[in-house]
């Protein structure tokens, strides 16, 4: 899977930083990374971090940055407030990477799982995520640790998914979902 994440700021250490940090994070994902520098309105951006100043220059974000999470980069004194909307969050210029990290991760929400299987009940948005990281071929310890949550709870999480779609054995529903999400194992 590869993703494209925007990084429109012009101090180039705090670039290059944040492009090594979302590089290695990503990668922990088995996530390809493309980078861009330059904001371009046709491109669809997993995620975008904007300096507050370039961002202060467009008055309708959703319009002219395509992402689903937009993180606007401030600095120490100017803190501003956001307007963007929902899927606006700030990170501060001084926090450290583990904070960084923190706020990439809370904003962060795999691809749903693309189910191809009649229903008559939909998934929860936890059930997807969860469903997203097995897929993928993580264990209930790794995904738990992932989403904070207790192995159990995860458990519980597929097994609910597993009743709606009416599989019985966790087997054929692994092969179910890795072979309708897109990702192979």
């Amino acid at each position: 899977m590869k993703i494209k994440i925007l990084i429109a700021d012009d101090d180039k250490y705090f670039t290059l930083g944040l492009q090594y940090l979302l590089a290695d994070y990503f990668k922990e994902k088995a996530i390809n990374v493309e980078f861009d520098k330059i904001i371009n309105p046709h491109t669809h951006y997993f995620m975008a971090f904007v300096d507050a100043e370039k961002l202060a220059h467009y008055r309708y974000v959703k319009t002219m940055i395509n992402a689903d999470t937009i993180f606007m980069i401030q600095s120490d004194s100017g803190i501003m407030s956001a307007d963007g909307g929902d899927n606006l969050e700030r990170i501060p210029r001084c926090h450290s990477a583990s904070a960084v990290l923190a706020q990439v991760d809370a904003a962060y929400v795999p691809p749903a799982v693309r189910p191809c299987v009649e229903s008559t009940m939909e998934l929860t948005q936890r059930e997807k995520t969860v469903l997203a990281y097995y897929s993928n071929g993580y264990t209930n310890i790794q995904i738990g640790r992932l989403l904070g949550i207790h192995q159990k709870t995860v458990s519980a999480h597929k097994v609910k998914a597993m009743t709606k779609y009416n599989f019985k054995h966790k087997g054929d529903f692994r092969c179910w979902l890795i072979a309708n999400s897109g990702h192979k194992e």
